[in-house]
C-alpha cells in the first residue's frame, strides 16, 4: 500500500506524499528487521549492568558531544541562513 501511495505521489507530482510513503516503507522494513532478530539481539543472561559501558566511556562521549554538536549546529546555521 505504501509503495503504491509513493508511486502515485511521484506520478501525480506530490513530492511530499512520495517522501512520506518512502519514510513509511523504510520504517516498516526496519521494524520488520528488528522483530525478526529480537531473540538474537541480547542474550537473556546479560543484564543491563553487564551490557553498560564504563563511566569513563560515557564521560568521553559526553565531552565529545559537547564539543562537536555546537560546531555542527553552527555550521548548519551558517550554511542555510
Amino acid at each position: 500500500l505504501l509503495g503504491w501511495v509513493g508511486w502515485r505521489g511521484l506520478v501525480s507530482g506530490h513530492a511530499t506524499r512520495a517522501f512520506y510513503a518512502t519514510v513509511g516503507l523504510f520504517l516498516l522494513a526496519f521494524v520488520g528487521f528488528v522483530v525478526s532478530n529480537v531473540p538474537w539481539l541480547v542474550p537473556p543472561r546479560v543484564t543491563i549492568w553487564d551490557a553498560a559501558a564504563s563511566p569513563a566511556s560515557y564521560l568521553f562521549v559526553l565531552v565529545g558531544t559537547e564539543i562537536v554538536f555546537p560546531l555542527i549546529v553552527g555550521y548548519t546555521v551558517f550554511v542555510y541562513y
